[in-house]
């Protein structure tokens, strides 16, 4: 139930579309969790550096912006 509960609430806070928020957990979990790229230490952060033609690399830019601009409570 956490598990559906979580898939839930990231299906709907995310700019995931039409076509992707209908697919199921199994799929965003290849496509979006799986990221194929690196992790480099920047300054006081961290920088995710995807390969360009990966086909999912705009959406998972636009869910870290996301997360960045989200405020905690």
């Amino acid at each position: 139930m956490l598990a559906y509960n979580l898939l839930w609430w990231f299906k709907s806070s995310f700019p995931l579309g039409k076509k992707l928020a209908d697919r199921g957990i199994r799929f965003l979990r290849e496509a979006l969790f799986l990221v194929p790229g690196v992790v480099k230490r920047q300054g006081e952060g961290f920088v995710l550096h995807l390969p360009a033609e990966w086909p999912f690399a705009g959406l998972v830019g636009e869910i870290m912006a996301s997360l960045a601009r989200a405020a905690p409570a």
